[in-house]
């Protein structure tokens, strides 16, 4: 016979998770308008916050049930361009979610222990993303440097087109952000203090959701979509993560302390 009070308390634990997701659909659908275009693929917007939060609380396939549902609701409700679904892109979406929540699903209950472990993995991913687009700059030759100006090659054209100055502010500025980041993480002790021992963790999970959904996923799709190549995708969705990945954990952070004070 099957305990009534396992079956009500199992039941009442999916309708709290149906409305905390929900929530965070809500939440991600209200920050969509408010997405500032850097180029015609790439974007900065905090919609991937609530996506991965989402897989963090809730679990990675709540997490990537969230980011389908935000992808198919924001063009469905608000895209005005009239374009097609991209499947590509709501994979991304979903990964978005699943990375961050299977990060923290498979971590230790230990964060002291594990906390150089999440250091080292992200010097790995940090340096790796420097790499690469250290590596595609210098063999496929998408940037060069003339006669003290930048030129970047259009994909359209493939001319080469001037970097304005803002531009290279802006990215030195948020490279300079996500190194410092890192650093403070590695080498600061974070005491006694457990919403400090997370922070590693909490890096971690966004950069690596970021990776795969954001940069390698959705720098498929949206190469094909525009007809870019993808080496000048990858780089041009590094270049972005470098705003976006210490934004999002600190962002996430907040969130997720609040969630623990509330105990949501």
């Amino acid at each position: 016979m099957v305990n009534n009070n396992t079956k009500s308390s199992k039941k009442g634990l999916s309708t709290r998770q149906l409305v905390i997701a929900a929530l965070f659909v809500a939440l991600a659908l209200v920050v969509k308008p408010f997405e500032i275009y850097i180029l015609p693929v790439a974007r900065f917007s905090f919609v991937s916050v609530p996506i991965i939060m989402a897989g963090i609380i809730l679990g990675p396939f709540w997490g990537a049930g969230v980011g389908v549902i935000v992808d198919i609701l924001g063009l469905v409700l608000m895209d005005k361009s009239g374009m097609a679904m991209n499947p590509i892109l709501t994979l991304a979406s979903a990964m978005i979610g699943f990375v961050p929540g299977l990060v923290f699903a498979r971590s230790g209950k230990n964060e002291t222990a594990s906390r150089a472990k999440y250091n080292i993995y992200n010097v790995v991913c940090y340096l790796g993303l420097l790499l690469v687009v250290t590596a595609i700059l210098l063999v496929n030759g998408t940037l060069s440097f003339t006669d003290g100006v930048l030129y970047i090659i259009s994909p359209s054209s493939g001319a080469p087109t001037v970097v304005s100055t803002l531009t290279i502010v802006l990215v030195a500025a948020a490279f300079v952000v996500y190194s410092v980041i890192v650093i403070v993480m590695v080498t600061r002790n974070p005491g006694n203090d457990p919403a400090r021992q997370i922070m590693p963790k909490m890096l971690f999970a966004v950069t690596l959701g970021m990776i795969i959904g954001d940069i390698l996923i959705s720098g498929l799709g949206l190469g094909l979509q525009y007809g870019w190549p993808l080496p000048l995708m990858l780089v041009v969705r590094i270049i972005k993560s470098f705003f976006a990945i210490p934004v999002y954990t600190l962002v996430c952070f907040v969130i997720y302390k609040a969630a623990a004070r509330f105990r949501i």
